[in-house]
């Protein structure tokens, strides 16, 4: 975080996951849609040839066959096939094989076979997702406020929480999101807001500044051990030698017209917020 970024903050920006969600979820519905239709047409194929094959051979029964008065009046045909027949140890004729649309209801049961296994996957990282976000869960919500110094070790515990007119509460929730989140300016690095992250969640704080407060703005390294560790601010007296600025005025809007004469503007556009502030007094 940027402690004294006297310039409006930008605009938010798209990340590009909308864009990605929505080839996901193409992809997702045109394999099972094609297997589906390659299996309905496989089906059609192999019914249509089941209903025009002729019942027997071409060229069968010949020309003029039976011959006209066949059979004779009072004729009583022998049963067939007659009693041992056939042979044994003769094998029957086996059944004619279908191939007609077998391609196509391969290919289609492929198709969905491999959505559903699809399906399943998705299902399972979905679980595992839930439960990293459970174990890992943000320590703060949208709306509150923590400490100056919560924020400048990094570590975030449910005491430095407080209530957002506590001129400690410097720093107020805006966002939180999985790891690789953006904050509402757009940006993960040099972003005008604080950034914090742990395995999970990235969580973006704006400052919360009180009327006629006066700061001290301290910079903080992050190291190995503390990654969190960064820039912060704390509320100091005035008279304190420490101090670094007062804030004159506080306004929730976006404007560059805002501030008095004499004064820098600390503006942010997303929650809109204006800071007018000037040397300690």
């Amino acid at each position: 975080m940027t402690l004294f970024s006297y310039s409006a903050s930008t605009a938010l920006l798209a990340d590009g996951r909308p864009f990605l969600l929505i080839g996901e979820l193409m992809f997702t519905l045109l394999i099972p849609a094609v297997g589906v239709l390659l299996l309905v047409l496989g089906l059609r194929d192999r019914s249509k040839a089941r209903r025009t094959q002729p019942p027997y051979p071409a060229g069968y029964p010949p020309p003029g066959y039976p011959p006209p008065g066949y059979p004779p009046p009072g004729y009583a045909p022998p049963s067939y096939p007659p009693p041992g027949y056939p042979p044994p140890g003769y094998p029957p004729m086996p059944p004619q094989r279908q191939t007609a649309g077998r391609g196509l209801i391969i290919a289609g049961s492929i198709l969905i076979a491999v959505s559903l296994a699809g399906a399943v996957a998705r299902v399972a990282d979905s679980a595992g997702e839930r439960t990293a976000a459970e174990k890992f869960a943000p320590p703060v919500k949208i709306g509150q406020c923590i400490t100056g110094e919560a924020l400048g070790s990094g570590a975030i515990g449910t005491k430095d929480i407080i209530s957002c007119s506590d001129p400690r509460g410097v720093f107020e929730v805006v966002s939180a999101g999985v790891q690789d989140a953006k904050c509402p300016d757009g940006k993960r690095a040099d972003t005008n807001f604080a950034r914090w992250t742990n395995d999970a969640y990235a969580v973006c704080f704006l400052p919360n500044l009180q009327t006629g407060q006066c700061y001290a703005a301290i910079q903080g390294t992050p190291s190995a051990g503390h990654p969190n560790r960064g820039n912060t601010l704390e509320p100091v007296d005035c008279t304190d030698t420490s101090a670094d600025f007062t804030v004159v005025k506080r306004t929730d809007a976006a404007d560059f017209d805002l501030c008095p004469p004499g004064t820098k503007q600390l503006i942010w556009t997303m929650p809109p917020r204006t800071y007018c502030t000037g040397p300690p007094s």
